[in-house]
């Protein structure tokens, strides 16, 4: 069979003898990856053809609109598409990044639509080759700008839970970063080059960059991942970035959905590095207390960073919930103030032994009774005054928005009724009757508490 003519007149390509293996097109794979507008014209060809003649004289026809309509661009990213999808479900890195580096109309929005998708799946070889692409490529893909969708690779990954890419994400941005910033300097000496026609190269704004890195820290607040929180905070992220119309940063964000781990992760961040500030703890705290999360209530206390107003707030929104669990640690951190870090290593151990004992039976109140150092009444409980009663301004604050029959009622009028006056400022460290301190039948896992505390 002779050399078939294209529609220039032109030799194409030979079409294979009879009995030839079949060849597959170069560009596609297969006639099955053919454009269905093609196909569709091949078949009708084939039904009406009487006899072999006709059917040889319709593949030659079908042979000279692949030849012309190969050469189009829309088949060409149709196929180059196809090919790149092909690479990224396989996860294939090389033939991935190949595709990408010889190009075709369309590959950065296609490139996009890989990043989203087998972040998800989990190809991540794949990924990583074609973030290294955009990387030198397309950098508004890694930092998409302010008018259009902000949900870059690194959010994504990171809402995925994918360590690893979320990391090589970030390196990625920080080199762009650091290669944006050269490129300005190098802008600001040398205006007379910029101003001759010359054409920058792709800008990445570090505005955009920042946004990444914000959001992409409360996108791993919300899932609790702390090697990336860890990542994000040597990165220049900042937990205080408000965002998305949410004031209270990513601390908030870390309770509202429950995962104390990450709360305490970003309670060690240093607030001049771009960690919670003290309103954001104190808005966390309301928060934890408020919806009875006594898990994520007690990193908050441990870290230190809440004065008498914020716990007094944060007790107030217990109270009003009827959460006597957290009301009760909120009491007791009122009460013995800042304690020294071994004590509260050794409260820990009794608190989590009383919270989990909560979790077990639906909930309980329990009173942990520490002495402050040396003996006296804690700074908070000082707050004000004897005259004022700073703790009991706040007992008396909160047990006018608890519930009247509930347990926190109970418990905030027995400590109020104990709170330090004038007449006796000490009062508040003397032990509590059995009766009101334990609150459970039985109470096995009250001496529990008491026997870690001892």
């Amino acid at each position: 069979m002779g050399a078939v003519m294209d529609a220039s007149g032109a030799d194409a390509a030979p079409l294979p003898a009879a009995g030839a293996a079949p060849q597959r097109c170069c560009l596609t794979g297969g006639i099955e990856a053919l454009p269905h507008e093609l196909l569709a014209q091949i078949f009708l060809q084939l039904d009406a053809a009487p006899d072999a003649a006709a059917l040889v004289g319709s593949c030659r026809a079908a042979a000279h609109a692949w030849a012309a309509c190969a050469r189009a661009p829309w088949v060409r990213r149709r196929a180059a598409a196809a090919s790149f999808a092909r690479a990224c479900a396989a996860d294939d890195a090389a033939a991935a990044a190949h595709l990408l580096a010889t190009g075709w109309p369309g590959a950065e929005a296609d490139a996009a639509a890989a990043i989203a998708r087998h972040t998800r799946t989990g190809q991540l070889s794949a990924v990583r080759a074609v973030i290294d692409w955009a990387a030198a490529a397309a950098p508004s893909l890694l930092a998409p700008p302010g008018d259009g969708p902000r949900n870059g690779p690194l959010v994504l990954a990171t809402a995925a839970g994918r360590t690893s890419l979320a990391c090589h994400v970030v390196s990625a941005l920080l080199r762009l970063g650091r290669r944006e910033g050269a490129a300005q300097s190098c802008r600001a000496t040398q205006p007379q080059q910029w101003q001759q026609g010359q054409q920058p190269a792709p800008q990445l704004l570090w505005r955009d960059v920042q946004f990444q890195l914000d959001r992409a820290l409360r996108a791993a607040a919300a899932g609790g991942h702390t090697a990336i929180i860890a990542r994000l905070a040597t990165a220049g992220a900042r937990a205080d970035s408000a965002g998305d119309g949410l004031d209270c940063g990513a601390c908030c964000v870390a309770v509202l959905h429950g995962h104390p781990e990450a709360v305490a992760a970003l309670l060690a961040w240093p607030a001049a590095a771009g960690g919670p500030t003290r309103e954001q703890a104190a808005a966390a705290a309301a928060i934890a207390a408020g919806c009875g999360l006594a898990s994520c209530l007690v990193p908050l206390l441990r870290a230190g960073g809440l004065d008498g107003a914020a716990l007094g707030a944060a007790l107030a929104a217990a109270a009003r919930a009827g959460q006597a669990e957290c009301a009760a640690l909120l009491v007791s951190a009122l009460r013995r103030g800042v304690a020294p870090a071994a004590e509260l290593a050794r409260e820990e151990r009794a608190l989590a032994a009383l919270t989990d004992a909560a979790a077990a039976d639906g909930g309980a109140v329990c009173v942990v009774r520490i002495s402050a150092p040396g003996g006296g009444a804690p700074p908070v409980a000082k707050a004000g005054g004897a005259e004022e009663g700073g703790l009991a301004a706040a007992l008396r604050e909160a047990l006018a928005l608890a519930p009247a029959s509930g347990r926190a009622a109970a418990l905030l009028a027995e400590e109020l009724a104990r709170a330090p006056t004038a007449a006796a400022p000490g009062s508040w460290g003397a032990p509590l009757p059995p009766a009101v301190a334990n609150r459970r039948r039985g109470g096995f896992w009250y001496q529990l508490g008491a026997a870690l505390l001892a």
